[in-house]
Order: structure tokens, then C-alpha cells, then sequence
């Protein structure tokens, strides 16, 4: 007697393996969405030396797309809670852990950029759970454009003042 079941399988919008149900495509699709958005913030963050890096970012952004799944099943399955209390927690716990991140130097205030790009993260997390995937799409441009605005103008700031300051060799003056 032979067993025909196909190693790999989708029927019905579900993932099988082996016969066994693995999971929706859809919840497949959600949780690789936020692992990338996740990852190109915190590339970025990671490009210019800051605290907190891609995978940093993945977990926050994955973590954050779970809250609005979970909720959503628990609906589904007939519970009766108010489900915006997920949110609330979450974004309660994220503002909890982003606290150790500022810091102060030198007069200085250190790490609000990151906390607030984590706090970002989190929310195209809730977006991208809760399905609004173009919305999420948008904001991650939108923050990424933002973080790499900054560099731009410090880096033009840099060889303009490099420019200026660059000693002719043949006179010795400087230009």
C-alpha cells in the first residue's frame, strides 16, 4: 500500500506539508511583508552606525504585525474582548522598551531617532496585520526618505566645507 501525499501543497488558500496544515498564505505573505519592511529601516539605521540594526527591526515590525492577527483570530473564533487593548499594550510595552534607548551626552539628547523609527515599525507592523498593505508600503518610503534626507545634507555640508578649505599646491594659499 502507497501513500500519494504531495510533499508541498496549497489548496484553499492554506499551506500543506506533508497532508498537514501549516499555515494561510495570506498570514505567510503578512509575516514576510513585515520581516523586509523591518529589514530596510534597520539597514538604513545600521548604514549610518546607529543604535539598533535589521534585525532589531524585524522583530519589532513581525512582533507588531502578530498583535493584529492574533486579534483578528480571536474574532473569528467567536471571542468577545475589546480587541484595541492589543494595541494599546503593545504600543504601551514598545514605548517601555524604546525608554533605554535616549539617552543624554555631552548636552546632548541620544537615540530619539531610533525609538521613534521603532515606534514607526511597529505601527506599519499593525497596518500590515490589519491587511492596509499599501498604507504600510507608503509609510515605510515615507520613513526611510526621511532618515536618508538627513545624511544627504550632512554629507553636501561636508564637501562643501572640504572644498573650501583645500590648499593649492603650487601657491600654497588657501582657496
Amino acid at each position: 500500500m502507497t501513500l500519494n501525499i504531495p510533499l508541498f501543497q496549497i489548496n484553499n488558500d492554506i499551506i500543506f506539508i506533508l497532508g498537514f496544515e501549516i499555515c494561510h498564505v495570506m498570514l505567510l505573505f503578512k509575516l514576510c511583508l513585515s520581516i523586509v519592511v523591518g529589514k530596510l529601516i534597520g539597514r538604513e539605521r545600521k548604514k549610518h552606525y546607529k543604535p539598533g540594526g535589521s534585525r532589531t527591526f524585524s522583530i519589532v515590525c513581525l512582533g507588531a504585525t502578530l498583535i493584529p492577527i492574533l486579534s483578528l483570530h480571536m474574532v473569528e473564533e467567536g471571542y468577545t474582548f475589546d480587541f484595541i487593548r492589543l494595541f494599546a499594550y503593545g504600543l504601551v510595552s514598545l514605548g517601555f522598551a524604546t525608554s533605554g534607548l535616549v539617552r543624554t551626552y555631552k548636552d546632548k539628547v541620544q537615540g530619539l531617532t531610533t525609538a521613534g523609527m521603532i515606534w514607526i515599525c511597529s505601527i506599519i507592523g499593525f497596518f500590515i496585520g490589519m491587511g492596509y498593505y499599501s498604507t504600510a508600503l507608503i509609510a515605510t518610503v515615507l520613513a526611510y526618505a526621511i532618515l536618508e534626507s538627513k545624511y544627504k545634507k550632512v554629507i553636501k555640508r561636508r564637501r562643501k566645507s572640504n572644498v573650501k578649505k583645500t590648499k593649492n599646491t603650487v601657491s600654497g594659499q588657501v582657496k
